[in-house]
């Protein structure tokens, strides 16, 4: 919706500067307010059509969808486990101190994988493959740790 508004606000300065534009060469061959009449005229024409047009594709939506039936006694049963399990889910973070911020990161990161194209869902599967240690193949290899020159 913000880039909406954006772009929204881009095209009337774009419109703006046209305006200025068209009536500062009308103004050399017209009177000033001449110019700015059929300048102000022209906007005017414009703005009524976009508005006719928008009101046209409003129209055209289809109606709003009906109101769901009420749950029956399977529906409700599904919809009973589903609250459990958020009671559950709900008291297993807070007990953890989980953060709210780190909930919302994991579902925007979730959400943005799973939208992503199958190329890269691929790519990720890949790399994840590459980075786990294949248990078939032997001992794991002991970490090496790294240490920085520290002053002892």
């Amino acid at each position: 919706m913000g880039l909406m508004i954006f772009f929204g606000l881009a095209t009337l300065g774009g419109l703006g500067f046209i305006a200025v534009g068209a009536y500062v060469s009308a103004r050399e061959a017209y009177a000033p307010w001449l110019a700015g009449l059929m300048v102000g005229a022209a906007i005017v024409i414009l703005a009524v059509i976009a508005g006719l047009i928008v009101h046209r594709i409003t129209q055209r939506r289809s109606p709003s969808a009906p109101l769901p039936a009420p749950p029956t006694k399977a529906n409700q049963v599904q919809i009973d486990n589903a609250a459990h399990l958020g009671e559950l889910i709900g008291g297993h973070v807070s007990q953890r101190g989980i953060r709210t911020t780190d909930v919302a990161i994991a579902a925007l990161v979730a959400g943005v994988i799973l939208n992503t194209g199958p190329a890269v869902r691929n790519r990720l599967k890949k790399r994840r493959r590459k980075q786990r240690p294949n248990i078939d193949t032997g001992p794991a290899r002991p970490r090496r740790h790294y240490r920085r020159n520290r002053p002892k």
